[in-house]
């Protein structure tokens, strides 16, 4: 019972802290910044894909499936959707 405790905690840890920064994510607009950043550079699709499997692939080495995806989404979702992938 108390590894599931000690399991439990330390998973909601992991979701306040990936909470916390995508707060800091948004209120600092990085998101928006990297966004512009990769459109800037007219990458097509497939290459931005590419760089974002990749990504996901060494994160999900060394962290959590769900405190990866909740850290990742405020970052991906903007460069999606300014590469107009979202049609």
């Amino acid at each position: 019972m108390s590894k599931t405790l000690t399991t439990t905690g330390f998973l909601f840890a992991i979701l306040i802290m990936a909470f916390l920064l995508n707060y800091f994510f948004t209120v600092t607009r990085v998101p928006l910044f990297l966004a512009n950043i990769l459109t800037g550079l007219s990458l097509p699709p497939a290459a931005l894909f590419a760089i974002i499997i990749i990504m996901y692939i060494i994160l999900g080495a060394v962290m959590d499936a769900l405190a990866m995806v909740v850290i990742t989404i405020p970052l991906i979702l903007p460069l999606i959707l300014g590469m107009g992938m979202d049609d």
